[in-house]
C-alpha cells in the first residue's frame, strides 16, 4: 500500500424494528472525508463481539451472506491516465487531493462476505489478504448496505463493522489537504 495507512472502524446499525428494510445508509464519516481509501475489511460475531464505538452486537456469518455494499466513489476518469504516446496526465475532473466534481456508484453490490478475511475454522484458522483499492475516495454519506429482498429478518438490533484503511497521501505520494 502506498502511503502510511491509518484505520478507522465504520459502523452501521441494522435495527430489528426495520428488519424488512432493504437499504441502510451510512452516516457521514468526517474522519475519512477526502482520505484515499486503501483497503476495507468486515467482521462477524465470531471475530469481535461488538462494533466500536457504539457497541452494536455484530452480525453473524449467515447474515453477512445476505448483505452487499454500495459505495459512492470518484468517477473512473478522475484518476491519472496515460495517452497514446505514453504521456501521463492528471485527473480530468479532479479539484485536487480527493475532491472531485462528480461521483457515482462505482462499487455496487459488493458482497460483504468478500471483505471478511478472518477464517474462524476450529481446525486451521487463517487470515486472507485485504481487499485493496488503488485510488478510491468515498462519499460515505451517499453509501449504503443493501440486503436481499425482504430485509435481514433480524430479531434483535445488530451492526455491521467495516475496518477502513486509508492514507493522507495521494497516489503520487503527495500529502492530501485536510479541511
Amino acid at each position: 500500500m502506498k502511503g502510511f495507512p491509518h484505520c478507522r472502524m465504520v459502523e452501521i446499525k441494522l435495527p430489528a424494528a426495520n428488519n424488512t428494510v432493504s437499504t441502510f445508509k451510512f452516516q457521514d464519516q468526517p474522519d475519512l472525508r477526502y482520505a484515499r481509501i486503501l483497503a476495507i475489511e468486515t467482521y462477524v460475531a465470531l471475530d469481535i463481539a461488538q462494533t466500536f464505538p457504539s457497541g452494536f452486537p455484530l452480525i453473524d456469518g449467515t447474515q453477512l451472506s445476505k448483505l452487499s455494499l454500495i459505495l459512492e466513489t470518484n468517477d473512473a476518469d478522475d484518476v491519472w491516465w496515460t495517452d497514446d504516446k505514453g504521456v501521463k496526465h492528471p485527473p480530468r475532473t479532479a479539484l485536487g487531493n480527493g475532491r472531485f466534481t462528480s461521483t457515482q456508484q462505482n462499487i455496487k453490490y459488493l458482497p460483504l462476505a468478500s471483505l471478511h478475511r478472518i477464517q474462524n475454522s476450529s481446525t486451521a484458522p487463517f487470515v486472507r489478504q485485504l481487499m485493496e483499492f488503488d485510488n478510491m475516495y468515498v462519499s460515505w454519506d451517499k453509501c449504503f448496505i443493501q440486503t436481499i429482498n425482504g430485509g435481514l429478518g433480524n430479531g434483535s438490533d445488530v451492526g455491521v463493522a467495516l475496518m477502513v484503511y486509508y492514507s493522507w497521501l495521494d497516489i503520487n505520494g503527495k500529502p492530501i489537504a485536510r479541511t
